[in-house]
């Protein structure tokens, strides 16, 4: 990849200038801001070795130290400044990002406040960046919009002001918005496949893209790549274990920290090394940490950096979990950081990585003939690709909220860029078919009342009055599982279905009805049915998606009977045996090791599941 035109101006002005602090301290946010934070931290302690006390190298490291995830550290730094000068634009600057990246919001926009108060121009267009991003966070999506255009407007070279703008626009179901500004993007953005990431990724809720288009789309985007560097076989002791790797963006209370907990936890045969790029550890990812033979936290270091990482750990086999999720490590992959590489868990479809050799997926998720949409070869584990621990603070099942009412209440609380006209269209049709039926619609972007009016707008037009749809924002995990409470039926979307958020409504005793459709995004909650035995649920089209759910609204000895029993039903089924589960992917790692180590090229195959 070439170096971005920001950094290779910075090192210039150092070369030309070498006494400049000035020049010095603009290097090591160069460097933090095109992906190679580790190095900035280098270059702003040099700077405070060359200028001791320069208050702009301080921040310069608190920036580095931010981004490495040494969050206490770069408060502490910054607190120091702040004591000294309160109102210092850039010490603020940087509180406020690191508050939100705490998860600290009301205390983020205390310091934007200030800071907007005593605004000074070069730092506008980053600070309206950053407004965007902690408007975001609390689902107030207009005013994140407003802000994030407002940094392009003074900034349009603003690259990671456009990248939000982007998926801001995606996560509303705005795809023709997000394309225009992905297109933006492209013309600022230093590292363009990270964006082209976020428009893969996305393209997969719009059922406007065909199988065909979304495949050429991948390997499109895979002529970026960096060239792959083949790593021999680490040479291995007799009955050593095998040294499998874990990337992803977030290993910690996100999809991919919940399904690969079962695996960490039964596993016998494997040493198994994490590298995690979230910047801040939650308490399943300390948890996940103590499992675990090696925890290695990425963010920050570019991706040579991590690839070296990586190729240092002597890894047999390393897994991608994030796919083209955002804060992905493609690119490490595809300069081959060990012999096998695998893509699981956070995507499903495929990375159109050449130097990922497997994908692993299950027989329902892709049948015989979906393999063309791969470029990996596809292993099929036995029952499903998922095992599901459910959180220990799940609150008990509460009754069935029909009894009381007199009325069904469908609901969903899958993300808003899900509820595609389409969708909104069919779930209309149950809607209309049971006039006293409720719907309940929960995710993050509802907090925002023009995002409430939108979503109320697409219902109206099919005749579903807003006293019908009961929208709900964010709340914390264990109150958005008390919330099925007030759901009788789950409808899933599609062609994105339900993932951790099925597991999470068939835990709580609601039934999903889901639509199959032909690519694994579309199958993943019929892969949960059919294991627990409900593959009545599951449908294959919109006619018979709706008779299903009005079938089911219809019986409520049925659902007052699931209400009871699917918590035992999914213990007993193969979605929540951890040991088995592990067992089987163990055996997969095995055998895609034992190809290699005997000089054959990658192939399909299915796991034994006896």
């Amino acid at each position: 990849m070439k170096t971005p035109s920001l950094l290779r101006t910075a090192r210039q002005q150092v070369a030309l200038q070498p006494a400049d602090a000035a020049a010095w301290t603009a290097l090591a946010l160069a460097e933090c801001r095109c992906g190679d934070a580790a190095r900035g931290l280098e270059t702003a302690e040099r700077t405070l070795m060359l200028f001791p006390g320069l208050a702009d190298a301080i921040l310069a490291r608190a920036f580095a130290l931010l981004r490495l995830g040494r969050v206490e550290a770069a408060e502490a730094a910054l607190l120091r400044v702040l004591s000294q000068a309160p109102l210092y634009p850039l010490a603020l600057l940087r509180l406020a990002e690191i508050r939100l990246e705490r998860g600290r919001l009301d205390e983020a926009f205390v310091a934007l406040s200030q800071l907007l108060a005593h605004l000074p121009p070069a730092l506008a267009a980053e600070t309206h960046t950053l407004l965007g991003q902690a408007l975001t966070a609390a689902g107030l999506t207009t005013g994140a919009r407003q802000a994030l255009e407002t940094a392009l407007a003074l900034d349009p070279a603003r690259f990671e002001a456009g990248r939000r703008l982007m998926a801001l626009h995606f996560e509303a179901g705005r795809f023709d918005e997000g394309i225009r500004a992905y297109q933006t993007v492209l013309s600022s953005d230093p590292e363009p496949l990270r964006a082209g990431s976020i428009l893969l990724y996305s393209l997969n809720f719009d059922p406007r893209v065909d199988d065909a288009t979304l495949v050429r789309l991948h390997r499109e985007w895979a002529g970026g790549l960096p060239a792959a560097r083949l790593p021999a076989a680490p040479q291995r002791e007799s009955g050593e274990p095998l040294r499998v790797g874990f990337m992803g963006a977030r290993i910690g209370r996100h999809p991919v920290g919940y399904f690969l907990e079962p695996f960490l936890a039964h596993r016998r045969q494997t040493t198994a090394i994490l590298y995690d790029d979230a910047r801040i550890p939650d308490d399943l990812t300390v948890r996940l940490r103590g499992m675990a033979d090696g925890w290695r936290a990425t963010a920050g270091f570019s991706d040579e950096a991590v690839w070296e990482m990586a190729r240092a750990d002597r890894l047999d086999i390393l897994v991608d979990v994030s796919g083209h999720s955002g804060g992905n490590r493609l690119p490490v992959l595809a300069r081959r950081a060990a012999p096998v590489q695998v893509s699981w868990l956070d995507y499903f479809a495929t990375t159109a990585v050449p130097a990922v050799d497997y994908a692993l997926f299950d027989a329902v998720s892709v049948p015989p003939g979906a393999e063309v949409f791969f470029t990996e070869k596809i292993v099929r584990l036995p029952d499903c690709r998922f095992c599901y621990v459910p959180p220990d603070y799940a609150p008990a099942v509460a009754s069935l909220p029909a009894e009381a009412n007199g009325f069904v209440t469908f609901g969903s609380f899958n993300k808003l860029e899900k509820l595609t006209p389409t969708v909104v269209a069919l779930w209309s049709r149950v809607l209309c078919s049971i006039p006293d039926a409720r719907l309940v619609l929960k995710w993050r972007t509802l907090a925002d009342l023009s995002e409430q009016a939108e979503v109320r707008r697409r219902f109206a037009v099919h005749g579903i009055g807003s006293d019908r749809v009961l929208l709900r924002g964010h709340s914390p995990h264990p109150a958005m599982l008390a919330d099925y409470g007030q759901i009788d039926i789950a409808l899933d979307p599609f062609p994105y279905n339900g993932g951790l958020t099925s597991c999470e409504a068939l835990w709580m005793g609601v039934p999903v009805v889901t639509l199959a459709g032909r690519r694994p995004v579309s199958r993943q909650t019929m892969g949960f049915l059919v294991t627990l035995g409900l593959s009545d649920l599951s449908t294959g089209d919109e006619d018979r998606f709706v008779t299903a759910a009005l079938a089911l609204a219809g019986d409520r000895y049925r659902l007052s009977n699931l209400r009871r029993t699917l918590r035992a039903r999914m213990l007993a089924s193969p979605l929540c045996d951890g040991e088995r589960f592990a067992g089987r992917l163990e055996w997969a790692f095995t055998y895609m090791a034992a190809r290699f180590r005997e000089g054959r090229e990658p192939q399909a195959f299915a796991v034994p599941g006896a």
